[in-house]
């Protein structure tokens, strides 16, 4: 039993892949059930009324909260042998394993073939792009949203961090953190169009041929096709060869619930590891796939694959939660406006974490 939110079309494909692996088990049964609109809500009752089911699926950062709060098992013996075919970094909570990822998000560059030719090499040439259509208020350098999972690339490639998995505190005050603010608020920010906080203001702009150029993830193509662009996607250029940018990124994944049974846990192993079951999600789905043994032929799935090898893990303690807002108080404060300067803006920030324990 395998607990879900998936869209339709998503659902549809994974039962398809089930279907695949049922064929040669015929004694295993694998039965999906939708929890869509709130399944962290349903996980937690379930959890609490003793109700049920081996693995669920959503994205990796569930993982601090869901162990703290007594649902899942660690499957670190189970899954030991798999590991290795793993092209991302699978995400682990106080060392442990609670499940596997099937595919991988983060942001990357989406540049429309009739203004940008090539993906940019470095960050100059990106610059020089930039430069090149910003014509306010026909035309702007960049389609950017600017909070804080899409700035998060500037700050990681500085050195800097919002926040430390491991040590479960803040890093907006480290000096590599501050570094990050400024230089995208020196170097992107002069070239973001309006309402550089707003993501649908900043989608149309490209989608309408305003900029040559966005920041997004994978849930964004569709869009992208349907508005019948030529596009590109390239992971974001490094400014140096000590400074790559590394965007957030996140795993969906199958967590494995204190019910998981051995036949749960083998077929999560199946579908997170079969090349078969990977090249369906790519092709039906667009997914970007995690494991080193897979052939992609989409260039736009491509793109991305080589963007999630520069990404950094979303947190997964549930520590992590208050930092959002106060990077997004930053952002107000000293990125799209001029009210405080950024290391003004990070101190007064850290404040309210050091009060709650997370300095």
């Amino acid at each position: 039993k395998i607990w879900h939110a998936l869209n339709p079309e998503e659902e549809a494909v994974f039962k398809e892949i089930a279907a695949l692996y049922m064929q040669s088990r015929p004694n295993v049964q694998v039965v999906f059930e939708n929890k869509a609109p709130d399944l962290q809500t349903a996980v937690l009752a379930a959890i609490s009324t003793g109700e049920k089911f081996d693995l669920f699926i959503w994205a990796h950062d569930w993982i601090g909260l869901m162990v703290e709060a007594g649902v899942l098992k660690s499957v670190d013996n189970d899954v030991a042998d798999v590991l290795p075919k793993f092209a991302a970094s699978i995400p682990q909570y106080k060392g442990r394993v609670y499940g596997l990822p099937f595919t991988a998000e983060t942001v990357a560059l989406i540049c429309n073939k009739k203004m940008v030719t090539e993906p940019p090499k470095t960050f100059a040439d990106l610059t020089k792009i930039m430069q090149q259509y910003h014509k306010p208020p026909q035309s702007y350098g960049i389609a950017y949203i600017v909070n804080p999972y899409f700035v998060s690339a500037w700050i990681h490639g500085a050195g800097g961090y919002y926040f430390d998995d491991k040590t479960e505190k803040q890093g907006l005050t480290d000096p590599r953190s501050i570094a990050g603010f400024e230089f995208f608020k020196k170097n992107i920010m002069p070239y973001v169009g309006p309402n550089p906080t707003d993501y649908n203001t900043q989608v149309s702009l490209f989608l309408s041929g305003q900029t040559p150029c966005m920041v997004n993830g994978p849930w964004s193509i569709g869009a992208v096709k349907k508005a019948g662009i030529d596009f590109f996607v390239a992971p974001l250029p490094p400014v140096d060869s000590t400074y790559t940018p590394k965007p957030y990124g996140g795993l969906k994944m199958f967590y494995t619930t204190i019910y998981a049974s051995k036949e749960a846990i083998d077929f999560m192993k199946w579908f997170t590891t079969d090349p078969q079951a990977a090249k369906i999600l790519v092709q039906k789905l667009g997914y970007v796939p995690v494991i080193k043994d897979v052939e992609i032929q989409d260039p736009v799935v491509q793109g991305f694959y080589e963007a999630i090898k520069n990404f950094y893990l979303m947190p997964v303690s549930p520590k992590m939660q208050p930092v959002w807002g106060a990077v997004d108080i930053v952002i107000q404060n000293a990125i799209v406006s001029d009210q405080k300067t950024i290391t003004q803006a990070v101190q007064d920030a850290a404040k309210d974490l050091c009060a709650r324990g997370l300095c």
